[in-house]
């Protein structure tokens, strides 16, 4: 029973996951298009699934997980404006629904649900 729970979780959490991933990129691709200089001071940052002509993967990938973890607990003063809100507010909650549902999967394995 806790490994069809465990599944069940999973192929909640695996689509959110890429979901979450998306809209980090749409965010990234954003950033880099109206705010080149701020993604320049960001570290050059990729996506998760892009990767500009002028980013690189290894120092963009270094900028990505930092502002993968930064964007969770504030918003960036470029970001201003209803669409980009918006995105931040959904990467916002998909993080934290997956992660939760990370939790909850793992409780669920530990205890033998």
């Amino acid at each position: 029973m806790a490994a069809l729970i465990a599944f069940l979780i999973f192929a909640v959490a695996a689509p959110l996951c890429i979901y979450a991933f998306r809209t980090f990129d749409r965010i990234v691709k954003k950033e880099h298009s109206e705010h080149h200089a701020e993604w320049e001071k960001d570290g050059k940052p990729i996506g998760f699934f892009w990767v500009p002509k002028d980013g690189s993967v290894w120092t963009g990938s270094i900028a990505r997980s930092r502002l993968a973890i930064a964007w969770v607990f504030s918003r960036p003063k470029w970001a201003l404006g209803d669409e980009i809100e918006r995105l931040f507010r959904i990467l916002r909650v998909s993080i934290v629904l997956f992660w939760s549902l990370c939790v909850a999967m793992m409780v669920c394995i530990a205890c033998g649900c």
